[in-house]
């Protein structure tokens, strides 16, 4: 039943149904989905032709697009967004920062767009891929993990955090170090992907060449991407992010919530062990604080 739900909730979430499937969207159909984006409340209340206006494309592009992100037509589009509006009061906040803003308007932005990234990016999250991704890396003789950027960021702490629970990592951030692990990555290893986009030309080249060799998991708000499309398990973030918000604090927070759930996932499966690691990592580090 559980899962019956979760997959619901994937299904009836518009913007995020329409992210996944940006990259594949022409451009024009990309500026049908730059817009809404844009204006979701609008375009409830909107027609074919005053969208199509709006984006200076055709009402074909306009409907060619709705096929392409997987609605039935127009129409189905501005229900399956109204239905999202209902479900989700974080979304009616949630929009970019514009200079008309004052600095409480600003903030509110702010928070309400980390909210909507943990909100969504809970429901997105399939317990079963979850699960096959903790049997995979309790069983790895090292954890890999790739990230450039802002991914990057989100790398190192996941090193980090998998190192305080008794797993051996290796942080990949930079070209060099990706193209070397490649070439030594042995079948019992696992490496993970963190890359927002799905898009990083080091990253997608990276598991274009260890795809045959060990299992790869992808950290990404883009399934369709790259990326995504040749790792054997996706973990999905649903953020939108604005240009003004690319890189910022909702896509790592949705990123740095999903490596904390594959931590706690972890330590599950062996409890106790995993207490007495956090509590040997705890005192070694205990003469480094006064």
């Amino acid at each position: 039943m559980k899962k019956q739900i979760n997959n619901n909730t994937i299904l009836t979430n518009a913007l995020q149904r329409i992210r996944g499937n940006y990259s594949k969207l022409r451009q024009s159909e990309r500026k049908v989905a730059d817009y809404i984006f844009r204006n979701y409340e609008g375009a409830i209340n909107s027609s074919v032709s005053e969208v199509a206006e709006n984006c200076k494309v055709s009402e074909a592009t306009v409907i060619r697009f709705c096929k392409s992100t997987g609605f039935q037509g127009f129409q189905d589009l501005k229900l399956s967004i109204a239905k999202n509006l209902t479900q989700s009061e974080t979304s009616k906040m949630f929009g970019n920062i514009t200079e008309r803003d004052n600095l409480e308007i600003a903030t509110q932005k702010t928070f309400s767009n980390n909210l909507f990234a943990l909100n969504e990016t809970f429901k997105t999250l399939d317990i079963k891929k979850l699960e096959h991704t903790i049997e995979l890396l309790n069983k790895a003789r090292i954890i890999y993990i790739y990230g450039l950027g802002t991914s990057g960021i989100v790398a190192d702490y996941a090193s980090y955090r998998f190192t305080r629970i008794g797993f051996v990592t290796k942080k990949c951030g930079d070209s060099h170090s990706i193209a070397l692990s490649t070439a030594i990555i042995k079948p019992q290893d696992v490496v993970i992907l963190v890359s927002q986009s799905g898009s990083t030309k080091e990253i997608v080249e990276a598991v274009r060449k260890i795809n045959d060799k060990v299992k790869t998991i992808s950290i990404t708000g883009y399934p369709s991407s790259p990326v995504a499309e040749k790792s054997n398990i996706i973990l999905e973030n649903a953020i939108h992010e604005t240009p003004f918000e690319s890189g910022a604090m909702p896509s790592m927070i949705a990123q740095l919530s999903v490596i904390d759930t594959i931590i706690a996932g972890c330590s599950l499966e062996s409890f106790q062990e995993t207490t007495s690691i956090i509590r040997a990592t705890a005192e070694a580090l205990k003469d480094k604080k006064y």
